[in-house]
């Protein structure tokens, strides 16, 4: 069985993005709330400034799964780079979506 599934344009005031800027003292850091049905095509961390401890690593997840979106294998903060997942997915129920930088001692 197959079909397909009519894109809903989102309005205006749906925002596109969402981005928030941590450092290497943060612990997580909060995207944002978001809701049953909202969907997201994208989860990128970007790093600016290479990290030089033994294994710093971050992900994109929930609380009940730190690496639920973008996984620490995925992410090494010792390279400057882009790390991005592309993969549509839609929530089947409401979600904070956050960024986790483990405490790297």
């Amino acid at each position: 069985m197959s079909g397909t599934r009519a894109n809903k344009i989102p309005p205006e005031t749906v925002t596109q993005e969402k981005s928030e800027n941590a450092t290497f003292s943060d612990t997580e850091v909060e995207l944002g709330d978001f809701m049953a049905g909202d969907s997201f095509t994208e989860f990128e961390i970007n790093v600016t400034q290479a990290y030089d401890s033994v294994a710093p690593t971050a992900s994109i997840g929930i609380d009940s799964n730190h690496e639920k979106y973008l996984t620490t294998s995925q992410c090494n903060l010792k390279a400057i780079n882009r790390y991005i997942i592309e993969d549509t997915i839609i929530l089947s129920g409401d979600e904070t979506i956050k960024i986790y930088i483990p405490i790297i001692s």
